[in-house]
């Protein structure tokens, strides 16, 4: 999902107030926000409490498949560039993710 990103940290821009629970699995949220989600602009105190620690993005597998779940709109009006590749790599390697560890990896 990080695919070209040089850093470990990504600012999305959110317009809402959907939050997404953490899975029970680290793999199936490869992209969540911090204790301090805030990098500019307005957020009330108890969204911002709502908000800290959830997944911006959850990973399901179903059958064969992948779901990828982005909460925020990473194409929002073209505005905001960064967060397209995002929306790309869920696209183009979306069959390379999994929720949860290969059998391969556990070994």
């Amino acid at each position: 999902m990080g695919y070209g990103y040089d850093s470990p940290d990504v600012f999305l821009f959110r317009d809402h107030t959907v939050f997404m629970e953490r899975s029970a699995s680290p793999y199936a949220n490869p992209l969540m926000y911090t204790a301090r989600p805030l990098a500019s602009g307005f957020i009330s105190k108890p969204n911002e409490l709502k908000l800290r620690g959830t997944a911006a993005v959850d990973i399901a597998d179903v059958g064969a498949g992948r779901i990828v779940s982005l909460v925020d709109n990473p194409n929002f009006r073209a505005f905001w560039y960064g967060t397209n590749k995002l929306f790309l790599n869920s696209i183009f390697f979306g069959q390379l993710m999994r929720a949860t560890p290969s059998q391969a990896a556990e070994e």
